[in-house]
């Protein structure tokens, strides 16, 4: 390196590289890999939709019956319906509700409801007194309402699995806004007669919002009265729709590709220092 008596440093000739052409195109090009891919964030606008908590937060449970679905005891209550006046996780439903390490469509974790059609339960309730529950023909949910954006995707796995058969009503479901968006029940199960435990496949199902708002999503299991079922729900999530801005981003991208390639010099003489 020369010293002028300017005292900026004058580099030669051989040192002056002009930008590196794959390398510019391999950046130009991971960054239209990293833009074109679907956005997907696990439990984004889902609290807890993994269950990597190993509990049900951000989930609020649910459980419907009959109009003497649960009463109190001794026998001397109001006429049917009563209505039990404590949440329903303290009572022994929500023993049946889990996550299971291991159990989800792919290996990671997935929440388990179990329908124990096993007739009446006595428990005590929060207040001290004793309480009967007919578990036979009712319905446990898992449910949280969820904010989305028009054009988002609210995604993820389900399984049902029962001791039932065909010709009785136990059946899984997915709900958004009480609207069905996956179900499977015995006669998609294809049993005839009873006999061991039999599982259904898991199914993905998925729900693209078409407005702004708030949705209320349910996991959802019903038995009726006779042998029990139980379902898995996993990976709920939601995937952003992809934006205008990110096209613009891709084009500008693209320019930005072809302006580093190198420009021809055939025809240029050398320049010696």
């Amino acid at each position: 390196m020369n010293e002028p008596s300017s005292g900026r440093p004058v580099f030669p000739a051989a040192l002056k590289r002009r930008p590196n052409r794959a390398l510019a195109e391999r950046g130009a090009l991971a960054g239209l890999v990293a833009l074109l891919a679907p956005t997907v964030s696990p439990g984004a606008g889902v609290i807890n939709g993994d269950f990597d908590t190993g509990d049900t937060s951000g989930w609020q449970f649910t459980a419907r019956g009959g109009s003497d679905f649960i009463e109190p005891v001794p026998s001397v209550y109001p006429a049917p319906p009563y209505t039990y006046p404590f949440p329903m996780s303290t009572t022994p439903l929500f023993s049946d509700v889990g996550v299971l390490s291991g159990a989800g469509h792919d290996g990671s974790p997935a929440i388990s409801l179990y329908s124990d059609q096993s007739g009446y339960n006595f428990f005590l309730g929060p207040d001290g007194n004793s309480y009967e529950i007919d578990q036979a023909n009712f319905t446990l949910s898992l449910f949280q309402d969820v904010q989305l954006s028009q054009g988002e995707t609210l995604s993820g796995w389900a399984r049902f699995c029962s001791n039932d058969y065909y010709g009785y009503g136990d059946k899984a479901s997915v709900t958004i806004n009480d609207f069905p968006y996956w179900s499977y029940n015995l006669m998609q199960l294809g049993r005839t007669r009873p006999g061991d435990s039999q599982s259904g496949p898991w199914q993905y199902w998925s729900f693209v919002a078409p407005a702004d708002g708030t949705y209320r999503l349910s996991l959802n299991l019903y038995g009726d009265d006779l042998r029990d079922s139980w379902a898995y729900f996993d990976s709920i999530q939601v995937v952003p729709e992809p934006s205008s801005v990110r096209f613009l981003v891709i084009g500008l991208a693209l320019a930005g590709a072809f302006r580093f390639r190198p420009r021809s010099h055939s025809g240029r003489s050398a320049v010696s220092a």
